[in-house]
């Protein structure tokens, strides 16, 4: 007799679930003018999915608040906007919110449709300044972090990464002159939590705007046109101050730019920095050996440590004596012999 054979039971396997579903945001620029009204950038919010169900939509909480404001899910754009079609809420409504100046929490807060848990929320923050306030924009890669590429992959993969010396007192002694810090960067939206942390981690850097590129992938952003972006964002914020930045009570740039100073390390943020009207003795290049050269000039500094004690002939701050006094090549010569 043949054995009969038993067939085997077909082993259950067990598939993978799917990752929770994630929202990403930039921060959100605000001013105030002294007529009351209050401008504001594009309130940047994307999925890294598409949520299934009609009208999906997110609330914000501000300050830990409720508000009126609510942004729909566009599914062709992947991204959330404002109803009509916007990403900055109708005019008048933030004037409405009571917001701090400085710094307020932005909470944006999805329940997918069948969902039986809390939903999904994405942090970020919205940076209320004032009219006369003036700017220094601060790239991240290459500019804080040595190294361009790597210090990206560095901080997806670990959360930290390698810091030009002295960087942090240099951008704080800034921020302590009274200047606003925007820290605009090219990496993805999707980097947007990590970024923030990171920037927390480096001890001394000082609070500021995050910017990031809107769209989510890492590769995307990579092979991006960095300067198109970062020269369409600065466009932005300019534009939120309008004339009034004319009324500034710093004294720094004879072109009335919004934006006092740069620091970058590439030729995207040379061009982007130029284009928003920052004066070329105002941008500052930080090359793989914490080398920093100021553009106009070509002189370097052997590190932002070497900078810093230089700082207050680029960055007077308020009620200052006006570094244009002097002619500019005089002036950077003087100061390039000491």
């Amino acid at each position: 007799k043949h054995a009969t054979r038993q067939s085997q039971p077909t082993p259950h396997i067990q598939r993978p679930s799917m990752a929770p579903a994630v929202l990403h945001a930039t921060d959100v620029v605000a001013v105030n003018h002294e007529d009351g009204r209050v401008a504001c950038s594009n309130f940047n919010l994307v999925g890294d999915r598409i949520f299934s169900g009609d009208s999906v939509r997110a609330s914000i909480r501000i300050n830990g608040r409720d508000t009126d404001l609510i942004m729909l899910q566009n599914v062709q754009d992947q991204c959330f906007e404002f109803p009509g079609g916007s990403l900055v809420p109708d005019d008048g409504i933030l004037a409405g919110l009571s917001l701090s100046h400085g710094l307020n929490t932005v909470e944006f807060h999805i329940t997918p449709k069948g969902s039986t848990g809390e939903g999904v929320t994405a942090s970020a923050s919205l940076w209320l300044w004032s009219a006369s306030d003036r700017i220094a924009v601060v790239d991240i890669d290459g500019t804080i972090t040595k190294s361009d590429v790597r210090g990206l992959f560095a901080n997806f993969f670990t959360g930290g990464a390698d810091n030009h010396e002295g960087v942090a007192d240099a951008i704080s002694y800034v921020a302590g002159k009274g200047y606003r810090i925007l820290y605009l960067t090219a990496r993805p939206i999707s980097m947007a939590t990590e970024t923030r942390k990171y920037l927390e981690s480096v001890s001394k850097m000082p609070d500021g705007a995050l910017i990031t590129q809107q769209h989510g992938g890492i590769m995307r952003a990579l092979t991006s046109k960095h300067d198109e972006f970062k020269i369409s964002a600065l466009g932005q914020i300019q534009a939120l101050f309008q004339a009034e930045t004319f009324a500034s009570d710093f004294v720094c740039d004879p072109q009335g730019s919004v934006f006092a100073g740069g620091f970058g390390n590439a030729v995207t943020d040379i061009l982007a920095y130029a284009h928003a009207g920052i004066a070329r003795t105002h941008i500052f290049v930080a090359d793989t050996s914490s080398r920093i050269t100021n553009l106009e000039s070509g002189n370097a500094f052997q590190s932002y440590t070497g900078l810093q004690p230089h700082l207050d002939d680029f960055f007077p701050g308020k009620d200052s004596h006006p570094f244009w006094a002097a002619p500019v090549p005089e002036m950077l010569n003087v100061l390039y012999a000491l």
